[in-house]
C-alpha cells in the first residue's frame, strides 16, 4: 500500500467529513482528495516525473497537506523544508535533494526565490495564497490548479510501496544537516506505531507530523491545525465527527 492510498479510501468512506480545519475553515475529506488529485494534474503535465523530488517549503497549512499527497499522486518524492528556514538552508537543501519543483507560499515567497537563484535543477515552482499578477507567466498558481482551471484529467501515478515517499531533514551527531529517505512502506510503519497523542508538533510535515497526519486520514478524523482560540472553537464546531487529533493546537 502507497501512502496516498489513505487518503483514497477515506475520501470514499468519510465523503463529507471534515478532514483538516486551518484558517478557520473545515476542509472535507472529498475536497482533500479531489484538491491533491488536480494539482498532482498540474505537476504532472508541468513535466514532474515519477521519482522527481518535489521541495515543499510551506507553513502548517491545508493547502500543504494537499501538496503533499499531490506529490505522492504524482508518482514523486516530496521533500519538505522546514517553514523557518533562511536562504541558505533552502539553497542547501534544493542542491541536496536535486529538487526539479519548489511548492512555497506567498509569505515565504522572496526566501524561496533567493535560495534559488543558484540553482540550475528547479524548473516548475507553485505559489500559494499569491496571485497572476505578482507570481510571473512560469509559475502555477494552486488556487487555481486546486480549483481545476486550466487542467485536463486528474492523473494518478501508483506504483510499488518500495518506491521513495518522503525526504526528511535531519542532524548527524556532529550537527552536519543530512536527509533521511522513506520509502512508501517505510512512511506507512512509522505511521502505525505513532501515537496520536504525540506532544505539538513544529511542522505537519516533518516525519511525526506526517505520522499524525496519516493516522488521522486512516480514522476518518478531524485534524486541526489552529492556534489554541481557534483550536477551542474547532472543537466545538466539529463535535458532530467521530474524532478530532489537534496535531498542532498549542
Amino acid at each position: 500500500m502507497r501512502v496516498e492510498q489513505f487518503l483514497n479510501d477515506s475520501a470514499a468512506r468519510f465523503g463529507a467529513r471534515a478532514a483538516v480545519v486551518a484558517g478557520g475553515r473545515h476542509h472535507s475529506y472529498v475536497e482533500l482528495d479531489r484538491s491533491s488529485s488536480r494539482v498532482a494534474a498540474a505537476l504532472a503535465s508541468h513535466g514532474v516525473r515519477r521519482g522527481d523530488r518535489v521541495a515543499l517549503f510551506l507553513d502548517n497549512t491545508f493547502e500543504a497537506v494537499v501538496t503533499a499527497f499531490a506529490v505522492l499522486k504524482a508518482g514523486a518524492v516530496a521533500a519538505p523544508i522546514d517553514a523557518n528556514s533562511d536562504e541558505a538552508a533552502v539553497a542547501a537543501m534544493l542542491w541536496r535533494t536535486g529538487a526539479v519543483a519548489l511548492v512555497t507560499e506567498a509569505r515565504l515567497a522572496s526566501t524561496a526565490a533567493s535560495a534559488m537563484r543558484g540553482s540550475r535543477l528547479v524548473r516548475l515552482v507553485m505559489l500559494c495564497g499569491g496571485d497572476r499578477s505578482t507570481a510571473g507567466g512560469s509559475c502555477l498558481i494552486f488556487e487555481e490548479v486546486a480549483a481545476g482551471i486550466g487542467l485536463g484529467p486528474d492523473v494518478q501515478r501508483p506504483g510499488p510501496a518500495s518506491d521513495l515517499a518522503m525526504l526528511f531533514q535531519s542532524t548527524q551527531p556532529d550537527g552536519k544537516p543530512s536527509d533521511e529517505e522513506l520509502t512508501h512502506a517505510q512512511v506507512i510503519a512509522a505511521a502505525a506505531v505513532a501515537s496520536a497523542g504525540m506532544p505539538k508538533l513544529s511542522s505537519i510535515l516533518s516525519l511525526y507530523g506526517v505520522c499524525q497526519l496519516l493516522g488521522a486520514i486512516r480514522a476518518g478524523a478531524t485534524l486541526v491545525l489552529e492556534t489554541p482560540s481557534i483550536f477551542r472553537r474547532a472543537l466545538s464546531s466539529c463535535a458532530e465527527d467521530d474524532a478530532i487529533v489537534p496535531a498542532l493546537a498549542g
